[in-house]
């Protein structure tokens, strides 16, 4: 699934499903819970018509899921419950591109005053709105090393010195070097290795 650039006054947005609830290790075991009851679910109403390939996707899809959750997990293991909101004060309060892009965020979602950054739903928030952003950076350098950049992003909005990608990129990797020492939060295994 290719996401979409979506540009809301000259800010890009990287559009993603926002996860919508707290991703402990309680929510994590529900969340494990539910997608195997949902699993049975799907099987029963096939009424025995599944054969080895299908259980052979069921399992890649729930391997699939757990990674993510790892994935998405990692940081708040590795660093604290606070990090997101350790990050944000820190890129909020140094970069320009970052703090457009989270009151961008928190317009779309129509539901979360940006202002609020204590609450434990806050947290929550921000380790969407972190999830989305990283992933959308990574992407676009992705496609400036492969050369897909040029036709893919609109290249006057991607320079831009405080709202363009390049400037978004940049304050979000400092941020997270600074606070974590690490280029990236959410790292995925292959690149960890």
């Amino acid at each position: 699934m290719h996401t979409e650039v979506k540009s809301v006054h000259h800010v890009h947005v990287f559009a993603r499903p926002t996860p919508r609830r707290d991703h402990g290790p309680r929510i994590i075991r529900s969340l494990r819970r539910n997608r195997r009851r949902q699993t049975r679910i799907v099987r029963k109403a096939t009424h025995g018509t599944n054969d080895v390939n299908d259980d052979d996707d069921a399992k890649e899809e729930e391997e699939s899921y757990e990674k993510f959750v790892h994935k998405i997990t990692t940081p708040r293991v590795k660093f604290g419950t606070k990090i997101h909101r350790t990050l944000h004060h820190h890129a909020f309060s140094k970069h320009k591109s970052y703090a457009y892009q989270w009151q961008a965020f928190c317009a779309r979602s129509e539901r979360y005053d940006y202002r609020d950054v204590v609450s434990e739903e806050a947290e929550t928030f921000l380790s969407a709105f972190h999830f989305k952003l990283e992933d959308g950076c990574k992407r676009f350098e992705r496609d400036v090393k492969t050369g897909k950049a040029a036709k893919d992003w609109d290249a006057a909005s991607a320079n831009h010195p405080t709202l363009g990608l390049v400037a978004i990129v940049a304050s979000w990797k400092a941020t997270v070097e600074a606070v974590c020492g690490k280029p990236w939060l959410f790292e995925d295994e292959e690149e960890e290795e």
